[in-house]
Formats: C-alpha cells, structure tokens, sequence
C-alpha cells in the first residue's frame, strides 16, 4: 500500500521562527476504469492518470493511498492531528478522490474539480416484469435495491424514504441481485464503469435490465479535509484547469472510456441536478 505524502513549507514563520509545514495524504478507491488496481497496488485508470498529471504541474509525488470508499470517506470527516515539535509545526490533511459533490456532503469538504460527470441507471432482475418509471414505482412495488455504502445513491433513498440494503462494495451490491432465487430487486450502476463490472460478473449481466429512468448525472470531485488550507485547494484547482485548457484531461478519460467526449460531457453537465 503506497502513501502520498505531500510536504509544503508555508513562506511565513512565527515571532519565534517555528517553521510551518503542510502534509497531504491522498487516497482512492478501486473502481475500475476510474481507479484500476493489481495485487493491491493502484496502477492506472483514468482519474488515477488526472491525478498523476496534476501532480507533476504542481512539482509533487503521486504516490496513492488505496483504501476503501467507506474507509476514506471516514478518514476524511476525521482529518489528523497536527504534530508539534520543538523547530516547527506540522499540519496534517487528507484528500480523497472519486466523490461526488452533494448539498449533503458541501459543508464536510472542500472540493477541487469537477474532474468529470457521470450518470447512474437503475438496474433490476431481467425475469421481473414489473416497470419501474420513477422511485415512487419503487416504494409501490416494495422493490429493495442494494447499494454500496456512503456512496451518493444512499442520500437520494433516504430522502425519499425508500429502503435499501447497504453492501461494502458496489460488486458485492450487483452480485446480489444476479444470484438465483434473490431476494433483491434492483441495483444502481454508474454509466462510467457498467462495462468493466458487467465483464467482470460475465454472464451473469444477462440477469439484469435497465429500468425506464435513471437519476440525474453528478459532478465528481477531488475532496479535501476541511483543515486543508485554501493556498493548497487553489493550487490543486489551477493544475486541474490546466489540464482542462490543453483538453488532456479529456483526453485521458476518453482513453479508458472511448464514448466519453466533449459531447457527452455537455450531455451530462446539462442534466446535473445539483
């Protein structure tokens, strides 16, 4: 497991020349082509290559963290404690990566992005003819989806009061419904990586269909603990800029993902809800 360790001395010292640093530890979640991972080692994936590139405008290390959604949700509400010694100061940050920005979560971060938007489909059980137009369908047929946990489906669910079944991963939420004789009824599966987790579950994608509507598409970001000074998140956001002026960041996702265009962006960006 690699760390990003990135250290930045402020150019100011206290009256009794105590120097003060910065620390930022940046983590990720596999989620293939987002973040693809071998032997536990992130190795590619197109926000993992956005995120090398504005690391190297900014002069920093690249290394990653490789956690858990959940984990890294946590870690970054938790943030770290400062260190104190007798020459300086030490500030600890954390940063997250793959986060979808919400009017719940706006006030718990500070964000730099958007890196992207995507989309998410609801998808059921291709043996239940039931149709399914809107979530109201869902708490009429008492439908239960299973969704991975914390990530930003859960939000819309409880504000509309619908009950769903919580899993540590969006592959365990799928698998659930694809076994025979489930108990589960559907499942919400991102437009970005409905390819990757359909290979990787084979023929057993043949048990799911796509219900008749899909949630409005998201804008995902680059998460920052709130104790990140604004000097950083300003840095992380010209390098991301930067990358946007050029269009290599657009480049970069249509690498892994051939339909994601300037096009299909403008697509998506028009039908975010928030």
């Amino acid at each position: 497991m690699s760390i990003f360790l990135l250290v930045v001395s402020c150019a100011g010292y206290t009256r009794h020349d105590t120097e003060i640093k910065h620390q930022l530890l940046v983590s990720m979640h596999e989620l293939p082509p987002f973040v693809i991972t071998v032997d536990g080692q992130v190795q590619s994936g197109f926000i993992v290559d956005i995120f090398r590139a504005m690391a190297s405008k900014l002069g920093q290390s690249d290394k990653i963290e490789l956690t858990t959604f959940v984990r890294g949700f946590k870690r970054l509400q938790a943030g770290l404690p400062s260190q104190y010694s007798h020459n300086g100061v030490l500030h600890r940050h954390r940063a997250h990566l793959i986060m979808v920005r919400t009017p719940q979560r706006e006030s718990l971060f500070k964000w730099v992005g958007p890196i992207l938007y995507d989309g998410t489909v609801i998808y059921q059980r291709t043996e239940d003819s039931r149709v399914f137009n809107n979530l109201d369908d869902l708490k009429v047929h008492n439908a239960l989806c299973t969704i991975q946990k914390r990530v930003s489906e859960t939000e819309i669910f409880k504000r509309q009061d619908l009950p769903y079944y919580p899993t540590n991963s969006q592959m365990q939420a799928v698998k659930l419904v694809v076994q025979p004789n489930s108990r589960f009824d559907c499942t919400p599966i991102a437009l970005m990586n409905t390819q990757e987790l359909f290979a990787d579950i084979q023929g057993s994608s043949a048990r799911l269909k796509p219900m008749a509507f899909q949630f409005p598409a998201q804008a995902i970001y680059m998460a920052f603990s709130l104790s990140t000074p604004d000097s950083l998140i300003q840095q992380w956001q010209f390098a991301l800029d930067s990358l946007n002026l050029t269009g290599e960041r657009l480049a970069l996702i249509s690498k892994y993902v051939t339909a994601y265009d300037a096009a299909l962006e403008a697509k998506l960006k028009a039908n975010a809800k928030w």
